[in-house]
């Protein structure tokens, strides 16, 4: 969860100086968006004992970078905080905020809203996603989903 909390911060964060550096005219900076989930604070870097050593990748990337030790999620559960992780905005404002709340009827975003990936292919970037894309929204029918 803390990892999860980690990683959002994190992201808005680097989104947050992507912006401020496009804005100024500067050259568009790379930006790598890794998202995971569902995981605890057991790691070398957050001091956890156990892993110690177990996690080398994870922990050089923290020694180099931020560890924020007091985050926090949209949802206390994996697919709400998905939506509003991959949308940029609270999952009640399209009615993803119940887990699994798209099975039965497809919930369908609004019009004109956009998911980040869709945001970042329109301002240039190569996107793409290898993993989960289990969110509690459909794509609308004859359309491909944009991540």
């Amino acid at each position: 969860m803390v990892v999860r909390r980690t990683l959002l911060v994190i992201l808005a964060q680097a989104l947050s100086v992507a912006c401020m550096c496009c804005g100024a005219g500067a050259s568009r900076p790379n930006i790598l968006w890794l998202y995971q989930e569902d995981t605890s604070p057991w790691m070398g870097c957050y001091g956890h004992e156990i892993n110690d050593g177990w996690t080398p990748t994870i922990d050089g990337m923290a020694e180099s970078g931020v560890i924020f030790k007091r985050a926090y999620v949209p949802a206390p559960v994996c697919s709400p905080c998905r939506s509003a992780v991959i949308m940029g905005v609270n999952q009640m404002r399209f009615g993803a905020h119940e887990h699994r709340s798209g099975r039965k009827t497809p919930i369908y975003l609004p019009e004109g809203m956009k998911m980040i990936p869709q945001l970042m292919a329109e301002a240039g970037y190569f996107t793409f996603n290898v993993g989960k894309t289990d969110y509690n929204f459909s794509s609308r029918p004859g359309s491909t989903p944009p991540y």
